[in-house]
């Protein structure tokens, strides 16, 4: 009969658990001969009769006559019997498997030989929300296109007496980020001259078009030593109200779903949305 008589590895005197009892993290925590199935949402435990809560781990006879998996498989989100109809412990039939379950997220459309992805849901989520994520689209205006060199506007270079070079670097950023953006979205590029800058706080470009660039990242290149005291980043990109920043965490809906693209948020104006 199926039972929950420990949580998450509490209380520790439960364990060893014996058959068809949870809830267990691994299999140390099982009696001898039993392993720790790793259940999502509602999954059937086969071999025991009673119903116990989603996603409760479950212990259960090694050998079995269905399949089981370990904690390792746990990167495969939505295990049931009919996606590893033919799991084993050996090796090759594993292999076998994850192969058709792959397929089973990517296909290809027959008509028009674009990819399709099928939702599917993580361990804890009642909803099959999330794709597999679709890289090809990376880079410099979603890939294939060579990156544009942007015409200099602002040159820096290293200063031996300036303790922090901050104020050099932020100040041609913001003279590039002043000038007009052109045709192609550009305003121009800021300069770092090879040599070694000290920089006491985060540099912000706040407008786009606005390009950094360097000369090289070995030793006789551009090396900028951030020397701030706290926690920060060296660069930032865009505006932000520190504001909107708690509001985000406070109200967006956790987790986002994997390849997700926007999320809408609420505020006291309840108009925000980010993506």
């Amino acid at each position: 009969m199926l039972e929950e008589i420990g949580n998450n590895g509490l209380p520790s005197e439960v364990f060893p658990l014996s058959h068809c009892k949870g809830d267990c993290d691994n299999d140390d925590e099982c009696d001898e001969g039993l392993t720790c199935m790793q259940r999502y949402s509602d999954e059937i435990v086969e071999g025991c009769i009673g119903t116990i809560r989603d996603s409760i781990d479950v212990c259960i006879l090694e050998v079995s006559t269905t399949s089981t998996q370990s904690r390792d498989d746990k990167i495969y989100p939505t295990y049931s019997p009919s996606i590893w109809p033919s799991y084993s412990p050996t090796l090759e039939k594993k292999q076998a498997t994850v192969q058709n379950y792959t397929a089973s997220l990517i296909s290809k459309d027959p008509d028009t030989g674009r990819l399709i992805y099928s939702k599917y849901k993580n361990q804890g989520q009642n909803n099959a929300v999330n794709t597999v994520p679709d890289y090809s689209a990376a880079g410099y205006r979603a890939g294939g296109v060579p990156i544009p060199f942007i015409t200099t506007k602002m040159v820096v270079h290293p200063s031996d007496s300036a303790d922090d070079d901050w104020e050099n670097i932020q100040s041609a950023i913001d003279k590039v980020s002043a000038l007009p953006i052109d045709s192609n979205g550009f305003r121009g590029a800021v300069l770092i001259k090879a040599g070694e800058y000290t920089v006491s706080k985060t540099l912000r470009i706040l407008t786009s078009g606005v390009v950094i660039r360097g000369e090289g990242s070995n030793v006789n290149g551009t090396r900028i030593l951030y020397s701030a005291t706290q926690k920060s980043n060296l660069f930032e990109v865009g505006h932000r109200h520190q504001d909107d920043e708690d509001i985000l965490w406070r109200d967006a809906a956790y987790p986002f779903p994997v390849r997700y693209t926007s999320q809408r948020i609420a505020d006291s104006y309840g108009k925000h949305q980010c993506s």
